[in-house]
């Protein structure tokens, strides 16, 4: 993640062109979504192995809606650019919303012995 954001220019002008101009900010933007979507993608994987699907689904299309609705608006004023804030800021919220609810503390059962 640190060497895409470091060597953006670097690597977007192995396509030459305009890319390194116009791409740098997108690339480092989603390369720093990397660490929210792996914090979601590992808190969604443990929801599946407990069954738990539904936070699992309600977090996957909170985090489509979002991006899906930031995308648009912040495409008119930011360009290219917007759709990697819309992309960052929605792993990022959603991230953070999973990590409150997996981190809570929960009620422990006691086990009564037989």
């Amino acid at each position: 993640m640190l060497i895409a954001v470091v060597l953006a220019p670097e690597v977007l002008s192995l396509f030459g062109g305009r890319y390194p101009e116009e791409g740098t900010t997108l690339l480092r933007l989603l390369a720093l979504g990397a660490l929210p979507y792996f914090v979601l993608t590992l808190a969604l994987s443990v929801a599946r192995i407990e069954r738990r699907l539904r936070p699992a689904m309600l977090a996957w299309t909170a985090q489509a809606i979002l991006a899906l609705g930031m995308a648009a608006p912040l495409l008119n004023a930011l360009g290219v650019t917007g759709a990697g804030v819309a992309w960052l800021a929605s792993q990022c919220l959603v991230a953070a919303g999973v990590l409150v609810v997996r981190l809570r503390p929960r009620p422990r059962l006691i086990s009564r012995g037989i």
